[in-house]
């Protein structure tokens, strides 16, 4: 027997499965198992018109868990079945060469101070290594766009182009404590709503300073996961902005792309045009 849902066809068993998922979150074999079958319904459903993040956690709650960046993997695997590690694959290659790159191309003040703790940093410290060379993404591919914000004065809508530090923002938060990642994260809501855009995910570090022990998080709709490291939390946004078929924020939109395309190798027509962005990817590949 199949059953209409979404206008789209789907077995019984399938359903079963789904509704299974929605009550229960153990044991995480069983989860694991019956996720991987219902990838496909699940696809289907993502792809439906006027599905947003709220829906998607509706009908998949076991998403909210803090082991489901897990299924997230599974779901990404599904939709690009060569590319899950892409990312670990090229990582170290990648900040060997990226890293002269930035020495000769990033021009902002700002940026440079935090470009001479990466040159003299130890090559012990991987974590801090990594966490500089993806602060200064948003400072060698620096923002183009321009986007809307409310004028406090007059209430009305203004344009505003996009500075490396708001780029940064939307990309990467860096707080002190976790109470303050919960303050900073409904103040990026609250401007959102404001200013009538949407809050997209985002990495979160914890930590008093770049050098000192951090813990790594994403942040999405409500939902945070908290991961090993900065790369895997890197990977995991990536992946959610892949799998729940997201839009990049207008801000950071540039170096999502680069990473889409140069880690991931994964290319669309809708990509955005960039000169910059094809020149570091032209620059990297030759090396």
């Amino acid at each position: 027997m199949v059953i209409v849902i979404c206008t789209y066809i789907v077995n019984e068993d399938l359903i079963e499965l789904k509704k299974w998922l929605q009550f229960y979150v153990e044991p995480i074999s069983e989860v694991t198992s019956k996720w991987q079958k219902t990838c496909e319904i699940r696809r289907d459903y993502l792809l439906s018109q006027n599905i947003n993040i709220a829906d998607i956690l509706d009908e998949w709650p076991i998403l909210k868990q803090s082991f489901a960046y897990n299924l997230i993997d599974i779901d990404f695997d599904y939709i690009h079945p060569t590319k899950g590690n892409s990312l670990f694959v090229k990582w170290d290659t990648f900040i060997i060469n990226i890293i002269p790159l930035m020495i000769t191309n990033i021009k902002d003040g700002n940026s440079k101070l935090l470009l001479k703790r990466l040159i003299e940093i130890k090559e012990t410290d991987i974590e801090t290594r990594n966490h500089l060379v993806l602060d200064l993404m948003n400072a060698l591919l620096v923002p183009t766009s321009r986007s809307f914000e409310i004028n406090p004065l007059t209430n009305k809508r203004r344009i505003v182009k996009t500075s490396i530090s708001d780029a940064k923002t939307s990309f990467l938060l860096q707080v002190v404590s976790l109470n303050d990642l919960h303050v900073q994260c409904q103040l990026q809501i609250d401007n959102a709503y404001k200013n009538k855009e949407k809050v997209q995910p985002f990495i979160c570090i914890v930590g008093a300073d770049i050098d000192g022990t951090k813990d790594f998080y994403v942040y999405y709709f409500n939902t945070y996961y908290k991961l090993p490291n900065i790369v895997r939390a890197l990977d995991t946004c990536f992946k959610i902005f892949q799998v729940f078929n997201l839009q990049y924020p207008i801000q950071s939109v540039l170096v999502w792309t680069f990473i889409q395309k140069f880690l991931y190798d994964i290319h669309n027509e809708c990509d955005v045009k960039s000169s910059s962005l094809t020149s570091l990817i032209s620059d990297l590949s030759t090396i």
